[in-house]
């Protein structure tokens, strides 16, 4: 049945597979993030899950090379590598806007509430009670760590000229998409 599947759509098996371990990544994801206990924190579950899933596959095409004789073509490898690459991102996208999404975030907050909510609990309730205020420390927080920001004397600065060039870039693809009053 398969053998006649991949004949008449000329799918290989290396990118059968490869498709396989794509439908596995936001399972893995799951697996990592609670083993880990890093809840949304960190990218570590995210890097193992990726790795997990191109491990599966080498195993999978050492299983098909191996015990059914099956030959590999490297086309047919790379082209499920792009097929990864291409679900890897999509998947890091989603998982993005769901855990980062400011705007998501504030409909959620507000489908909790049964009878709706003013500005100010808004303000209060959001990311589950912490608060506006925590997730803007907590996003100048990481700004800092990745260096594109210092504070001195109470005052937020740029760090050095390289970010200039990213602020320079990033106003391009806002003008090129027509989103500068985002």
């Amino acid at each position: 049945m398969v053998e006649n599947f991949m004949i008449m759509f000329g799918i290989s098996k290396p990118l059968i597979l490869m498709i396989f371990c794509c439908f596995l990544i936001p399972a893995l994801h799951v697996t990592f993030i609670r083993t880990m206990n890093k809840y949304g924190e960190s990218i570590k579950p995210l890097v193992w899950t990726y790795i997990s899933s191109i491990l599966l596959w080498f195993i999978g095409l050492i299983f098909l090379k191996v015990i059914f004789r099956n030959e590999i073509s490297p086309t047919a490898c790379l082209s499920a590598f792009f097929i990864h690459l291409g679900f890897s991102i999509g998947y890091l996208e989603f998982f993005s806007l769901i855990n980062r999404g400011y705007s998501l975030s504030i409909v959620m907050e507000i489908a909790k509430s049964k009878n709706g909510l003013t500005e100010k609990d808004l303000v209060r309730s959001y990311a589950s009670g912490k608060g506006l205020k925590w997730m803007l420390d907590k996003r100048i927080q990481g700004l800092t760590k990745l260096k594109l920001i210092k504070i001195a004397d109470g005052k937020i600065f740029l760090d050095h000229t390289k970010v200039l060039l990213l602020v320079r870039l990033l106003k391009l693809g806002k003008s090129i998409f027509s989103l500068s009053k985002s």
